[in-house]
């Protein structure tokens, strides 16, 4: 399963004040001028102000772990599974020629 990663304070308060700052500047602003004047107030906010962000990103990055731990686990059950798939089972014969298939088809049977 693919996590999407987790969104950082600045991230979170860019998708909020974007459009806010790109209204204050007027229309024909580049996105990169719109992004200097929000890196510039991100910069200029208090601790108090980003609080809300932070939290935000806290939350988010919880999400991450929590999802990236269940991906971790599913990822090492299946290769587990090819593993044990390519591993001789105990009364298996793979000293012949074609064994491979044979034991292939021996184990969808069971």
């Amino acid at each position: 399963p693919k996590v999407t990663r987790a969104t950082t304070a600045f991230q979170w308060y860019q998708s909020e004040m974007i459009s806010v700052i790109k209204k204050e500047l007027g229309p024909g602003t580049s996105m990169g001028d719109s992004m200097t004047a929000l890196s510039k107030r991100w910069k200029s906010l208090s601790e108090e102000d980003r609080a809300p962000f932070s939290e935000m990103e806290a939350k988010d990055r919880a999400r991450f772990t929590e999802e990236s731990l269940e991906a971790d686990r599913i990822a090492a059950e299946e290769q587990e599974a090819r593993r044990r798939k390519l591993v001789k089972q105990e009364g298996e014969v793979t000293g012949s020629r074609g064994a491979r298939k044979r034991i292939d088809a021996e184990r969808n049977l069971k």
